[in-house]
């Protein structure tokens, strides 16, 4: 194979970014590139957070060292890094914000570091990389939590971090917002169909939630640290419709498990003083986190 050809696709960050970063890494491989990973992010003694598609029945090809230093540089190279972030290099491609770039499928080949949050950089790709992603491994432990027989909405509410870090996160996904989104779906789900929904609350925070979001008619799901995240993910795709967070976790916990008859709510912004115009199909209903 032409070795011109090489695409790398770096992984990092949680679960939800773990899958954007896989997306992009599955149409590199559909289009014919020779395409790799370069997961040896994970392996740093400071970082806290865990590989987890192959739990999810994802094999990845690992890229060499030496294709990695001639496409982009060497992995423990911090004054280079830094250099070429700055200056740029013709095989180094770097999403600097969260909107869809199309130079990056025209690629003939290259390094790839970048969340990659647009489903346009998968679109007509979507059951492929759907199929390809399995919960079969853990799934008997998840029977019976959601039942597939009522109108069944997963809420996400993503606390912890964000609550560090206002500037950027903070009055998106207000109380408000969530009050709004349960309102719409209850009506809708009411005229519809005549049945009440059944709600399931997930959270990296779930104690905390409760004083946000705390009512009888919501479950809480409990018991899953962030290194679990997958089975936290399989229970949202169990749901039929979805309220998510501003959340790459919970993008794809509506993605994986939406149908024909889903409703999906996204807050209209996603991040503060970032373009993010992208990240929501159109299908997905927008609504404010202010009045």
């Amino acid at each position: 194979m032409d070795r011109d050809n090489i695409h790398i696709v770096r992984f990092m960050g949680g679960l939800g970014n773990q899958l954007f970063e896989y997306a992009l890494y599955k149409v590199f491989k559909e289009k014919g590139f020779e395409t790799y990973a370069d997961t040896t992010g994970f392996d740093k003694p400071e970082e806290t957070r865990n590989l987890q598609l192959p739990f999810l029945g994802i094999e990845l090809d690992e890229a060499s060292y030496k294709d990695i230093c001639r496409l982009y540089c060497a992995p423990d190279n911090i004054i280079m890094k830094a250099i070429i972030k700055r200056t740029g290099k013709k095989t180094y491609f770097r999403q600097r914000e969260l909107f869809f770039e199309d130079r990056v499928l025209l690629a003939e080949q290259g390094y790839f570091d970048g969340y990659w949050q647009s489903y346009k950089y998968f679109e007509g790709f979507e059951e492929k990389i759907k199929k390809s992603i399995s919960f079969k491994s853990f799934e008997n432990e998840n029977a019976n939590i959601i039942s597939p027989d009522e109108e069944t909405v997963s809420i996400h509410v993503r606390l912890g971090d964000y609550l560090d870090n206002q500037a950027m996160y903070g009055g998106i996904c207000t109380k408000l917002y969530y009050d709004k989104a349960i309102s719409y779906i209850k009506k809708i789900i009411h005229e519809t169909t005549g049945k009440d929904p059944y709600f399931y609350i997930f959270s990296n925070d779930i104690e905390k939630t409760k004083d946000l979001l705390n009512d009888k008619e919501f479950e809480y799901i409990e018991g899953h640290s962030e290194e679990e995240g997958y089975k936290d993910l399989h229970l949202m795709s169990l749901c039929k419709h979805h309220i998510i967070a501003n959340s790459s976790f919970s993008w794809w916990g509506a993605f994986l498990g939406e149908t024909q008859d889903s409703i999906t709510i996204a807050p209209s912004k996603w991040v503060n003083g970032m373009r993010a115009e992208d990240i929501l199909p159109d299908r997905w209903i927008r609504m404010s986190g202010d009045i």
